[in-house]
């Protein structure tokens, strides 16, 4: 029997694992999204210890439970991160630094995003940082913070719930395109995308 692995994700990692074992017949593997694996040892021992917790979780919980905790640890990760601090007791608003880097860090995980978007992101922030300092007396947080930027919440299943009732436009120019997602209060998001090797990455966050 000759055959192929073929995995994406953790199904990825899961062919790689296989493929080092000398499987008899086993002729290759196609992954997407499969993580090599670390050098550093004290790195490689925090994912040993990731891993035996996920690979508990598959052996002993429901799937549907596991399988959406799994798509949304990242997600959750996110609604840690605090973009800016301040405007409280006239406090002058300030990027907070720690918490933008660390969910682009986050962001970073997800091949959805080209390196294009985290430059991006990095000038909007430099942009309202340099505003504040022009204007420290500023009280009121500007509309573009009133909500989340990555769609971060502390109630996941509800943003979830908005997605799969939101309605999607898309706009294609060559290389280049545009989405929209509106929410059925009238809140509306839009990307702009660019395709990379044949797959579409997002670029910018059209919302300054």
């Amino acid at each position: 029997l000759n055959f192929w692995l073929i995995g994406y994700s953790l199904g990825g990692r899961i062919a790689m694992f296989n493929a080092c074992q000398k499987i008899q017949g086993l002729k290759g593997v196609i992954v997407e999204g499969g993580h090599l694996g670390v050098q550093d040892e004290e790195e490689s021992n925090k994912w040993r210890v990731y891993d035996r917790r996920w690979a508990e979780s598959f052996c002993t919980e429901p799937m549907d439970k596991v399988f959406t905790d799994w798509y949304q640890q990242n997600f959750s990760t996110l609604f840690t991160y605090e973009d800016i601090k301040g405007g409280a007791d006239k406090v002058p608003f300030q990027v907070n630094w720690d918490g933008v880097n660390g969910a682009l860090k986050e962001l970073g995980k997800c091949p959805e995003f080209d390196p294009e978007f985290f430059e991006n992101e990095k000038a909007f922030y430099k942009k309202w940082e340099e505003k504040w300092k022009k204007e420290p007396e500023t009280q009121q947080i500007p509309d573009v913070f009133q909500r989340d930027r990555y769609l971060c919440s502390s109630e996941p299943d509800m943003i979830f719930s908005l997605l799969e009732k939101a309605q999607t436009a898309v706009a294609v120019n060559g290389e280049t395109a545009t989405a929209l997602i509106v929410f059925e209060n009238g809140t509306r998001l839009p990307f702009e995308l660019k395709k990379r090797e044949g797959r579409w990455k997002i670029t910018r966050i059209i919302c300054e």
